[in-house]
């Protein structure tokens, strides 16, 4: 006997009319995995305490539900982590910050004054010169930040973008299964030189990466869901990538990143 879908979930693909909320595919109500099967979705995961309730569930594509990147970070029980820069958070890059546990001794004769961790903790801080400038931005930038609103924002715009880029031609070098939803990098083909794409985007006002050495050198361009953008920034950009790409669209003309109304 062939298995068929719940009926939690067909009543979702009915609510829905059968499209993915986060690329506006149809989708199909089956049993059997492929990008376009039906799944039920949470806006917010369960493991953020997401609700079951009709506001938090959606239907999703199989390939979007997969791809959206939401591995929320438990750092309880490590004994140290660090991050570097404050980009992710809308901040300025330049700084580095430590987490940790413990308590963590100075080592004078082991380590340098500026590499030694216990000797910033004695001094309750960074007991040397330091930018006030990064230190103001990223309490700002802290200070805005609604971590699930901005979280959930980000994963259906990144589940959005990559399906466009891959309806433009784009090749994207990470899969959805193993890239942060906010980096998104482009190989372009031999006919298309990375450097003249970039300064073209930047001319237009879009600010992508692609001066590195190790971008230049494989044709490599990126882009970055970071500080301040929008569906309608996203829309721009995605027309002028067009050009340079052109390939017909498997979405509908005109077709915005704003999501499926419901």
């Amino acid at each position: 006997m062939s298995k068929r879908p719940s009926k939690e979930l067909s009543d979702l693909y009915r609510r829905f009319v059968g499209r993915c909320y986060h690329c506006r595919r149809k989708t199909e109500l089956t049993c059997t995995v492929h990008p376009l099967q039906a799944t039920r979705d949470h806006l917010v995961p369960k493991s953020k305490k997401g609700g079951e309730g009709p506001d938090n569930v959606v239907l999703s594509c199989y390939r979007c539900n997969n791809g959206r990147g939401t591995v929320p970070v438990d750092l309880s029980g490590v004994f140290l982590a660090s991050g570097v820069s404050g980009k992710g958070l809308g901040a300025f890059p330049g700084l580095s910050m430590v987490f940790y546990h413990h308590e963590v001794r100075p080592a004078p004769k082991q380590l340098p004054r500026y590499l030694d961790l216990g000797f910033y903790a004695a001094q309750q801080g960074i007991p040397f010169t330091h930018s006030s400038n990064l230190l103001s931005a990223l309490q700002a930038a802290l200070r805005r930040l609604n971590v699930n609103e901005s979280y959930k924002t980000l994963v259906e715009l990144s589940a959005q973008l990559r399906v466009r880029l891959a309806d433009l031609g784009y090749q994207i070098v990470a899969p959805s299964s193993h890239a942060s939803p906010a980096v998104f990098t482009l190989a372009l083909p031999a006919e298309i030189n990375s450097k003249t794409v970039g300064w073209q985007l930047q001319k237009a006002g879009y600010l992508l990466s692609y001066r590195s050495d190790y971008l230049i050198s494989r044709n490599w361009i990126q882009i970055c869901l970071m500080g301040e953008f929008s569906r309608q920034h996203l829309d721009s950009l995605l027309a002028i990538l067009a050009k340079f790409r052109p390939r017909r669209s498997r979405l509908p003309a005109g077709a915005s990143l704003e999501p499926v109304g419901i």
